[in-house]
């Protein structure tokens, strides 16, 4: 079975990087650069697992957990909120929101995201 991987970043070269990480690890991978793209991709591909960055233009990252949490269709799919942005506030927002981890950008090698991301779909 291929695990299909949604990654929601708005930052291209740091996307790709990422993609082809994840790619090489076996995924099938699918990227969206805002929430509502997100939203639109997970409606048509519904992903086994979304890594999203918190920090996304027009809506945050926290709009579009709250959307993928509110929809029944959706709501158990993994998330794992995957941002640069260091607050406790956020990240305790994330997490009761539903998101399963909230991981810093900083601390995560693509290869230890592939790790982080083999524990959620028991791969």
């Amino acid at each position: 079975m291929v695990y299909k991987i949604l990654l929601v970043e708005d930052e291209v070269l740091m996307a790709q990087m990422y993609q082809d990480k994840l790619e090489l690890a076996g995924f099938e991978v699918s990227w969206a650069i805002s929430s509502r793209q997100a939203l639109a991709s997970i409606k048509k591909q519904k992903p086994d697992l979304i890594v999203l960055d918190i920090l996304l233009p027009t809506e945050n990252g926290l709009f579009c957990l709250r959307k993928i949490k509110n929809n029944d269709s959706f709501k158990n799919i993994p998330v794992i909120a995957f941002s640069n942005y260091d607050e406790v506030e956020t990240k305790k927002e994330a997490l009761s929101l539903g998101a399963r981890v909230y991981l810093l950008k900083t601390d995560f090698t693509p290869n230890k995201l592939v790790k982080e991301i083999k524990k959620y779909l028991k791969k």
